[in-house]
């Protein structure tokens, strides 16, 4: 956007959210946090606000969004806080709509700035860089295992190929997990070229998956993913 500033973009793991700073304006403060959702056609819609939930009249900046694609954690001046930038995580209640956030708490966050969260994809370990230990000697990255009270939502990763033996590329197969509890079904894109495919989806106890592989005139098969499955191939 002319004028403007956009920066700090953090993609969600299947790649359908894309989360960014910015100082547009129109906003409600200094710096604020946008989403844009992958278009049927590959392209990004316009950027939305993420609304005064999680904006505020100070700065909101270095959004990170979990694999889970419900947990966003971000720093923020605006919200209360320990002292200058603090980390904040909230959830998704909605394709628009989030929790209050919730300050992740000291020793994290300090009197000084804290900025820059990543969790890793079992949601036990944050990184993030800091110089307020060694300021001397500049930034540094610095681990950490994260509290329960900030972790973020259970995920399996689900990857594999998909091989057409009988060679017939104009009727591909199609991949979907559905979860047997919600009956909440999610398509998986697949590579056309190696078909290869990824998908991060959500596990909560109790809701097991079901993988089923579909073909137009041709039987379906399904593998049953239980929710004490992590990686499943």
């Amino acid at each position: 956007m002319r004028d403007s500033w956009e920066s700090q973009a953090s993609v969600s793991a299947n790649a359908d959210a894309l989360y960014f700073t910015s100082n547009r304006a129109g906003g409600e403060g200094g710096l604020d946090l946008y989403k844009c959702d992958r278009l049927p056609n590959g392209k990004w819609s316009a950027p939305k606000n993420l609304g005064k939930t999680i904006n505020t009249k100070g700065n909101e900046k270095t959004p990170f969004i979990h694999s889970d694609s419900k947990t966003l954690y971000f720093s923020s001046d605006g919200l209360q806080g320990l002292g200058g930038f603090d980390i904040f995580l909230a959830k998704a209640t909605g394709d628009t709509t989030w929790a209050q956030p919730q300050n992740i708490g000291y020793p994290i966050n300090t009197a000084d700035d804290d900025l820059g969260l990543f969790v890793s994809l079992d949601g036990k370990t944050g990184y993030f860089a800091s110089n307020k230990f060694r300021q001397a000697s500049g930034w540094d990255i610095y681990q950490f295992s994260l509290p329960e009270s900030a972790k973020p939502n259970k995920v399996t990763l689900i990857t594999g190929n998909l091989s057409n033996e009988g060679g017939d590329e104009e009727e591909p197969a199609s991949l979907e997990i559905k979860n047997l509890k919600t009956k909440e079904i999610t398509k998986i894109k697949v590579d056309k070229e190696t078909g290869n495919y990824a998908r991060v989806v959500e596990t909560r106890p109790q809701e097991d998956l079901i993988l089923t592989v579909k073909k137009k005139d041709a039987a379906f098969t399904s593998k049953y993913i239980g929710t004490n499955d992590v990686n499943t191939r």
